[in-house]
């Protein structure tokens, strides 16, 4: 299903099973998964959810009491992303960095060193953000977003504070 379809079906979901189903694409997202299998499953699991609730059945009914176990046993049990998978986002994530440093620099003579530094540390914050994400799906709470919100801020802080110290050493 595109983007779009999976919306204006979700749109019919109660809120209970819309929010439980968006935590379960949370978790499946940010898990090292085949693409077409998460979204084949992401897909039947959403089909399940609208036929389960033409007959007064929510996430839990179907899924169980515990939906982040049954999603952990799910995604154990799904074929991982490819090595080409891997790379490629690897590659789109240095590739990001690139132009958004490129883009907002105003000292070209450091600008290796920003490519490369802002690289690393936008690749930990993407590295952390899957980890956290998927630690925190299910669990509905303001800390989560706090957490998120603090390991972004971290990174930013460390890229200017290394970035001082390369320039005061060079």
């Amino acid at each position: 299903m595109t983007y779009t379809e999976i919306e204006n079906l979700k749109i019919k979901l109660n809120k209970y099973n819309k929010q439980q189903f968006e935590e379960f694409c949370l978790y499946l997202s940010s898990s090292d998964l085949d693409a077409n299998k998460r979204n084949e499953i992401r897909d039947e699991i959403l089909d399940h959810l609208l036929e389960g609730e033409k007959e007064g059945k929510d996430f839990q009914d179907l899924f169980g009491q515990n939906p982040r176990n049954y999603t952990k046993q799910l995604v154990a049990q799904l074929p991982k992303s490819s090595l080409k998978e891997k790379i490629t986002f690897i590659f789109s994530v240095i590739i990001i960095s690139i132009i958004i440093i490129i883009s907002n620099s105003s000292n070209n003579s450091y600008l290796f060193m920003d490519v490369i530094l802002f690289s690393i540390l936008n690749g930990m914050v993407v590295f952390s953000f899957f980890k956290l994400t998927k630690r925190f799906a299910f669990k509905s709470s303001i800390v989560s977003l706090l957490i998120l919100t603090l390991t972004i801020q971290v990174a930013g802080l460390s890229y200017y504070v290394l970035k001082n110290l390369f320039i005061k050493f060079l």
